[in-house]
């Protein structure tokens, strides 16, 4: 089973291997133990100074915790695929966000 959404969330928070997502949309058709990958679309600009929407990957691990709307993942923010800068930028923020399985 593959479930890819694109839904409205805002981060709570991220802490060293934990982060959490509240998200607009129930959520519960995802289950503990799901591994996961959430990412939100930012600007970013090239060398050349033109500006670019990029994907950047604020979660990716297993689901450890739903309740109807929130989500916890076990994220290592020290992972080098984590973007420290899109964390920044989204939290508190209510985005896009895109939700992509890896496997059950």
């Amino acid at each position: 089973m593959k479930l890819n959404n694109k839904v409205n969330g805002c981060l709570i928070a991220a802490t060293d291997d934990m982060v959490t997502i509240q998200f607009s949309e129930d959520v519960s058709s995802y289950k503990d133990a799901m591994t996961i990958i959430v990412s939100v679309p930012c600007k970013r600009k090239t060398a050349r100074g033109q500006v670019i929407n990029v994907a950047e990957i604020i979660a990716y691990g297993k689901v450890s915790n739903i309740s109807n709307n929130v989500m916890e993942v076990q994220s290592n923010r020290n992972n080098p695929i984590i973007s420290k800068s899109a964390l920044r930028e989204c939290r508190g923020k209510e985005s896009i966000m895109m939700i992509d399985t890896l496997k059950m």
